[in-house]
């Protein structure tokens, strides 16, 4: 008798030889992919907010002006 395994297609028969796939080896799979933006083939836009603003890093400070026309 082959065995049998529940998919969401239906109930699929295995080949002789053949064991079923664990959710543990599912998820091990998975945890195997290389990370990265799941946008497709787009490129992932780069993080301009806050403290990773690099804009914001080349601007002038009130202070760096100040110390400019005590000096």
């Amino acid at each position: 008798m082959t065995e049998t395994e529940k998919t969401p297609a239906g109930v699929q028969q295995l080949m002789p030889g053949v064991r079923a796939v664990s959710f543990t080896e599912r998820l091990a799979a998975l945890a195997a992919l290389p990370c990265g933006a799941r946008k497709g083939a787009k490129p992932q836009k780069p993080c301009n907010v806050g403290l990773f603003d690099i804009e914001g890093r080349k601007q002038m400070d009130l202070i760096d002006q100040l110390r400019e026309a005590v000096r």
